[in-house]
């Protein structure tokens, strides 16, 4: 080395060089990286600003659509609805029918007329008029516990079923009545083993008991000469 101190020093300015040349790069890496990570950062900030305004936006709508649907239910049926279901008689009150093993707790048993009647909450739109064949079904079925609980000459022949804000009061009719007993008698039949006969539908294809299963669809024969 001492023989040739140009060599050395022509080595070393290259380490150096290149030296500096790997610092540049690594630094411009961290750099590029650090850049993307900003705007990264930057872009998820803006796209959750985005999910905080639609959520706003979205419970405005909320809001706007239960008064709207209040400010309806004042002008159809007055404040009487609403004073009731202020002050409830009971909320989840549970109950039961032991001859059809009914058994349930509606939201909240109103006193209308010196009567008991249930109130259901639904947080589904309203249909055009009256009430939803389902809801009307379970109304039905909480009327009858009710009847049961307190007599059914304490029990109005009526439920109120709110959606949003859109209270409906509906009468429950005996036919209502003869499906919440024919719902319970399938329940049982299904607990006892037995199947109901039901028309197949496009649901069976996907049923994972679709092979298993002996339930036929009827057809006009078997409808009107009572075999499968």
């Amino acid at each position: 080395m001492d023989e040739n101190p140009d060599v050395v020093f022509a080595e070393n300015d290259e380490f150096k060089k290149r030296l500096t040349e790997l610092r540049k790069e690594i630094t411009e890496d961290l750099e590029k990286e650090n850049e993307e990570i900003k705007n990264k950062e930057n872009k998820n900030e803006i796209k959750d600003f985005e999910n905080e305004d639609e959520n706003a936006a979205r419970i405005q709508n909320q809001i706007e659509k239960l008064c709207a649907n209040v400010d309806l239910t004042l002008k159809r049926n007055g404040a009487d609805v609403f004073e009731s279901a202020a002050m409830p008689m009971n909320v989840e009150k549970a109950a039961r029918f032991s001859k059809a093993n009914l058994a349930g707790a509606p939201p909240k048993v109103l006193m209308i007329d010196e009567k008991r009647l249930p109130y259901l909450i639904k947080i589904s739109n309203a249909p055009m008029n009256g009430v939803w064949e389902s809801d009307r079904i379970t109304a039905a079925a909480y009327l009858i516990i009710l009847e049961e609980k307190f007599g059914r000459q304490f029990v109005s022949d009526s439920a109120i079923v709110d959606y949003f804000g859109d209270y409906r009061l509906m009468r429950v009719r005996p036919q209502d009545r003869r499906k919440v007993f024919r719902a319970a008698r399938k329940i049982r039949d299904i607990k006892k083993g037995k199947m109901p006969r039901e028309k197949n539908i496009f649901l069976c294809e996907k049923c994972a008991y679709k092979e298993k299963c002996q339930v036929k669809a009827k057809t006009l024969f078997s409808k009107i000469f009572g075999e499968a």
